[in-house]
């Protein structure tokens, strides 16, 4: 098979080469495009012969303008709401003779347009299934290959970059770029195998998920293990070079302004790695949904989804782990107990959510009640409250603590954006109310929603929820809050009036706040379904298989 990187020696890349180097020539070209054994086989008239010779043409120049785009311009059809949607566009119809480009002006580089499989014939004789599957499997290479082009712009242009390497001191490099020269000869190995399977077949491509599956059993996609749990020293680091050091900051805009880039931001090279992970399970499962299921095929696409799946939920666990350990590591610095000893450090122990809030407290002077407001901070974990004074610059005096199990949740609406808390039995072992209040309504929902204890199984996400897709980059800074990137999809559970949702990412169930700003509704009743049916096949592979 003739593939995108490889040598232009197929008929109609030579039609596309003449009529650039001299126009006049058009006719000749044209003239052997009509002659081609694929349009004798059509049987296509003059003038649809002159608009398809037109219409491939431009698919010609798009192929072009699609082997250039970096990842952060290349959007999978699996992510795309509106291409998902519509099974039977142009670029996916089963007719042979459909040369129509897709009207939502994507630049994405298709299976079906490629010269060697035209030519072939090929179109005419397979089922209109076997061909979004060959498509799916083609999205899955032609992504990788713009992944890893970008992988080779961070490495070229920023990691060789004296002038930024002179800017970076102490460990703030390494935590900037962590293991991405493991991460990069990754997605080189990966893509060799890849295109040595594609160039095994003249003109269709046998399969893909093989060798996904081979990857991960071999551990070759764990150096992205390594990278996403580093995110948390990244970010870190990389918001410290970006307030304290304005020579990084002008070595990185210096960087960035080199045409490779494209006037992408550093920033958004640092993310490939997890986005490119996160979206592996998602372009696996397009390619077992257009496989029959009686086929060898539809088997070795469920154990790649199975084992990618896997691969993204061991991503999210330890860097979730790593960020739990920092905290507690920093709370136990930073919190003083005085009244009794606290071991605050344990294996199961993790913070929930801490900030600042308002203590209300009645009392009555010569006769009339009065309303009076403390601030306090609360650390809420997952086992324990513990309700505190600010001592200093992070320093803390613990007044009192509860654990959970003996901590009752009391929703009130007396005052504004306050609730209740009952605790049954604090450090004195006494029952004791405190009454909160937050700032705004935001702060005030999202203290209950970690508040709550489920003592019941969760209702099933349906369509009847409301689903989100996210628009743009958020960096979670609480701990309950989600981290989201452009095309997550996720659906809402809650949301406040001053605009915050509280959702659940379909692609690993991951729950947390985030705003409304960033995200946009999804109206299109077909597609929230796909999206529901997405999640449970691959949140729910290990049990199906």
């Amino acid at each position: 098979m003739e593939v995108e990187d490889g040598e232009n020696s197929d008929a109609f890349d030579d039609f596309a080469i003449q009529v650039n180097r001299n126009n006049n020539d058009e006719n000749k070209v044209f003239t052997r495009f009509r002659n081609n054994s694929y349009y004798k086989a059509v049987g296509s008239s003059e003038t649809g012969v002159r608009r398809n010779f037109a219409v491939r043409k431009r698919a010609d120049d798009e192929g072009v303008r699609a082997r250039a785009l970096l990842y952060q311009q290349y959007t999978e059809r699996g992510l795309d709401d509106d291409m998902e949607d519509d099974e039977q566009d142009t670029s996916m119809s089963s007719s042979p003779t459909s040369l129509q480009p897709n009207n939502k002006n994507h630049t994405r580089p298709l299976w079906c347009n490629l010269p060697s499989v035209r030519n072939s014939g090929i179109l005419l004789t397979i089922s209109p299934k076997e061909r979004k599957r060959q498509e799916a499997m083609y999205e899955l290479y032609t992504s990788e290959q713009s992944y890893l082009r970008s992988l080779n712009i961070l490495h070229n242009v920023f990691m060789k970059s004296d002038q930024l390497r002179a800017t970076t001191i102490g460990t703030d490099y390494h935590h900037l770029f962590s293991n991405m020269q493991e991460v990069l000869n990754c997605s080189k190995n990966f893509l060799s195998d890849l295109d040595r399977r594609i160039r095994r077949s003249p003109d269709t491509i046998e399969d893909l998920c093989d060798i996904i599956t081979l990857h991960v059993a071999e551990k070759k996609f764990n150096p992205y293990i390594t990278y996403c749990s580093n995110e948390v020293y990244q970010q870190r680091a990389f918001q410290k070079l970006l307030l304290q050091n304005p020579d990084f900051v002008q070595a990185m805009k210096t960087a960035e302004a080199n045409p490779s880039c494209m006037n992408l931001p550093l920033h958004s090279f640092l993310l490939l790695p997890m986005q490119r992970i996160t979206r592996l399970p998602l372009l696996v499962d397009m390619i077992r949904q257009r496989c029959d299921i009686t086929c060898a095929h539809y088997e070795t696409a469920s154990n790649a989804l199975r084992e990618t799946s896997r691969l993204v939920k061991v991503c999210n666990e330890t860097a979730n782990q790593l960020q739990r350990t920092e905290d507690m590591i920093a709370l136990q610095r930073q919190l003083e107990f005085k009244t009794r000893s606290f071991a605050l450090i344990s294996p199961s122990r993790f913070l929930l959510k801490r900030g600042l809030l308002i203590k209300l407290t009645d009392e009555t002077v010569l006769g009339f009640r009065k309303l009076t407001k403390q601030k306090c901070h609360v650390f809420l974990f997952s086992d324990v409250i513990i309700i505190a004074n600010k001592k200093g610059d992070e320093k803390y005096t613990v007044n009192d603590f509860c654990y959970r199990h003996r901590l009752k949740l009391i929703e009130t609406d007396d005052e504004e954006n306050a609730f209740q808390l009952v605790l049954e039995r604090n450090q004195d072992g006494k029952r004791v109310g405190l009454r909160l209040q937050a700032d705004c309504p935001s702060t005030c929902a999202r203290w209950i929603t970690c508040l709550r204890i489920v003592t019941k199984k969760e209702p099933k996400l349906g369509q009847s929820h409301i689903q989100v897709k996210i628009t743009r980059l958020f960096h979670a800074e609480d701990t309950d809050c989600i981290s989201l990137q452009p095309a997550d999809v996720l659906c809402v559970l809650q949301y406040t009036t001053d605009g915050w949702y509280y959702g659940e990412r379909l692609i690993d169930g991951r729950r947390g706040w985030f705003p409304s700003s960033h995200a946009k509704e999804i109206l299109n009743e077909k597609m929230r379904e796909k999206n529901i049916e997405r999640s449970t096949r691959i949140m729910g592979i290990e049990t199906q298989i």
